[in-house]
């Protein structure tokens, strides 16, 4: 994978973990304050519905790992800098191939160019590693965002077929 280059090291100033129950308000919080701003041109934003959402996303996984991976990314402080979440299961209408698909992929705005690079490149080798040990043979990675450029283009050097706002991969046959 090109994007080796940005593998997760001892120094980098975060930590990956498994979401937690916990971490719900965080996550939300983190969504109003960074995305809610583009989304309430398109939609309405429940914050109500999406806590509920990630929650049984996180007991899904506590319960069966293969379903779903949501993931954090914490700071030494212990704040989250960037979370992820992908699921398994889904299907296009004339495949009968499994897809997962990530459903956010969410950096800190705040933190640098770099930083947020290096997350998101990190988010698409663990969504990879888990598609593997799931036997998952594709992924369908897409953004809603109106700044997509990088998050694009860092699939397009892991090897993904990119149309417009979606990137496509198979990582093995089944």
């Amino acid at each position: 994978m090109v994007l080796e280059q940005y593998a997760w090291t001892e120094s980098d100033a975060w930590r990956w973990y498994p979401a937690t129950l916990t971490d719900v308000p965080a996550i939300c919080d983190l969504i109003i304050q960074d995305y809610q701003r583009e989304m309430d041109q398109v939609l309405t934003v429940s914050q109500p519905v999406f806590m509920r959402s990630i929650s049984l996303g996180i007991v899904n996984q506590a319960y069966n790992a293969a379903s779903e991976q949501i993931a954090v990314a914490r700071t030494t402080s212990g704040d989250i800098c960037a979370w992820s979440w992908i699921q398994r299961g889904h299907r296009t209408t004339y495949s009968t191939d499994e897809i997962a698909e990530p459903k956010f992929a969410h950096v800190v705005l705040s933190l640098s160019a770099r930083q947020r690079v290096r997350l998101l490149s990190q988010m698409i080798h663990n969504w990879e590693r888990w598609c593997d040990v799931g036997d998952i043979p594709v992924i369908i990675s897409n953004s809603i965002r109106a700044d997509q450029q990088t998050f694009m283009r860092l699939h397009l050097l892991a090897g993904y077929t990119v149309r417009g706002s979606t990137a496509i991969k198979r990582l093995h046959t089944t």
